[in-house]
């Protein structure tokens, strides 16, 4: 007696997909019981010149823990203002820290450059 083999394509991301929904989650769940551990979520801090010109800082990317270092004013300015250091607070109103601090992020977050008006005869 001769056995049929049947060959069928399924695309690999069905077959995830399936053996995902029988583990009761979703492919991140299907990843962290595959290997053991839930994946490092990391935070990223971005900069906000809040009115200024020029270059950005780039945002940076850390581990959960980690610090960075927030950047100075090189690069960028707001004409008839000195760039006081940075904010959680487009209006200023939340936690300051100032350039070359050490922050270590809870989430992903924003900072926004805080500037001060520079006194007229002064520039």
């Amino acid at each position: 007696m001769r056995k049929l083999l049947v060959k069928i394509a399924v695309p690999v991301s069905l077959v995830f997909l399936l053996v995902s929904c029988s583990l009761g989650g979703d492919l991140e769940t299907l990843r962290e019981k595959a290997l053991g551990k839930k994946p490092v979520k990391n935070y990223t801090v971005t900069f906000n010149l809040n009115g200024g010109t020029g270059v950005t800082p780039p945002a940076q990317t850390v581990p959960p823990g980690d610090p960075v270092t927030l950047p100075g004013n090189a690069g960028f300015s707001f004409p008839g203002r000195a760039f006081r250091g940075w904010n959680a607070e487009a209006d200023a109103r939340g936690v300051n820290y100032n350039a070359g601090d050490s922050f270590t992020p809870d989430g992903d977050i924003t900072l926004y450059a805080r500037w001060e008006e520079i006194p007229k005869g002064y520039f």
